[in-house]
C-alpha cells in the first residue's frame, strides 16, 4: 500500500501480491495483519529553524513511493509502537566484520560451490564460506555474525527487555542456498513464498550454547553502547549450484577475475541475505556471492 498525495484528501493505493491475488480467487483473502513503514522519509529535513507547523513541511511533501506486488521487497523501515516517552535511542542491527566473520574487501562473503573453488582460497580465506564437505572445518571457520543493540556510547545502561531481539527472521533466494549454524548443522525453513525467498526463523533457546541467537557480551565492540544479542549463521549453496551444470551463473551471474595464490577466473552469482528482528522489525541487507571456478587466466 502507498499514500499517493498527502496534501489534500488523502488517497490510498492499495494493491495484492502474486499470493495476495490467489487467495482472492480462492475465496480465502482475509487482512489478519499489516504494517506501516516510512523507508522514503528523510527525517533529517525537519528544520528546527521554521516556526512551530511549518518545521515538517518538507518532509510532508516527500514523494511516496506507489504501492508494488512484489512481496520480496518488504519494508526496511517499519513502524512500532514501544511504550516509555523517556527513550532517547532504538537498538539497531550491524554486521561483526572483524575475525572470523570479516567479510571480503568489496564488503560481501564469498561462497564457494565445490571443492576445487574452495582449494582457490586455501592461502585467501577471509570471509570464504565453504559448502560443508566432511572434512570442511575449522579450516575455513568463516560465519555470518550480525550484532543488536544501541549504537551510541552515551547508552551504557542495560537493554530494557522489549527491545531485546531474541528471534530473527533470515530470508535468501532458495535456489541459490540455505541457512546452516555455526556448526553446520542445517535448519529448517519456516516458509517459501512465490518467489522462491526461503525464511528460516532462528531464536534464542532456554540454553544458549549451541544456538544461533546468543546474549551479546558488553566488550564485543561491534556495539558502542547498551548490547542486546548476537546472531550467528552460515549459507551452503544449493545442490544446483554445486554441479557440472554452469547454467544458473550463466543465467543470473556471470564471469570474475580473483586474485588469490594466482589470478583465477569465477563464476559468480550475487544475492542479499536480510536478517530482521522480531521485535523492533529492524532489518540488515547482507551481500553475498556464490562462487564456481573456471579456469586460470
Amino acid at each position: 500500500m502507498a499514500f499517493l498525495d498527502n496534501s489534500g484528501d488523502i488517497i490510498l493505493d492499495a494493491v495484492l501480491t502474486d499470493t495476495g491475488r490467489l487467495r482472492m480467487a480462492q475465496g480465502t483473502f482475509r487482512i489478519q495483519k499489516f504494517a506501516l513503514g516510512d523507508d522514503e522519509i528523510d527525517y533529517g529535513l525537519f528544520n528546527k529553524s521554521q516556526p512551530t507547523g511549518q518545521q515538517d513541511l518538507d518532509i510532508l511533501g516527500t514523494p511516496i513511493l506507489e504501492a508494488f506486488t512484489d512481496n520480496a521487497s518488504g519494508l526496511k523501515s517499519k513502524l512500532l509502537t514501544i511504550g516509555g516517552e523517556e527513550r532517547l535511542y532504538l537498538p539497531v542491527l550491524k554486521l561483526h566484520n572483524e575475525g572470523t566473520s570479516q567479510t571480503r574487501n568489496d564488503g560481501a562473503y564469498y561462497i564457494a560451490v565445490n571443492q576445487q573453488t574452495k582449494e582457490k582460497f586455501a592461502t585467501d580465506k577471509t570471509g570464504v564460506m565453504t559448502y560443508f564437505q566432511p572434512s570442511d572445518g575449522a579450516d575455513f571457520d568463516t560465519v555470518i555474525e550480525v550484532h543488536q543493540g544501541i549504537d551510541n556510547a552515551e547508552k551504557t545502561d542495560a537493554l530494557s527487555a522489549d527491545l531485546i531481539e531474541n528471534q530473527y527472521i533470515v530470508e535468501i533466494d532458495n535456489l541459490l542456498g540455505s541457512v546452516y549454524n555455526a556448526d553446520n548443522a542445517q535448519k529448517a525453513v519456516s516458509y517459501i513464498d512465490d518467489d522462491n525467498i526461503a525464511s528460516y526463523f532462528l531464536y534464542k533457546e532456554a540454553s544458549s550454547e549451541g544456538t544461533e541467537v546468543k546474549t551479546l557480551r558488553e566488550d564485543a565492540g561491534t556495539i558502542a553502547g547498551a548490547p542486546g544479542t548476537k546472531l550467528t549463521f552460515r549459507i551452503k549453496p544449493q545442490d544446483a549450484l554445486k554441479g557440472t551444470s554452469d547454467v544458473w551463473f550463466e543465467r543470473l551471474g556471470g564471469e570474475v577475475s580473483i586474485t588469490t595464490d594466482t589470478a583465477h577466473t569465477f563464476y559468480y552469482v550475487d544475492a542479499t541475505v536480510k536478517v530482521m528482528g522480531v521485535t523492533t522489525g529492524y532489518r540488515l541487507d547482507i551481500p553475498v556471492r556464490f562462487l564456481k571456478w573456471k579456469s586460470t587466466p
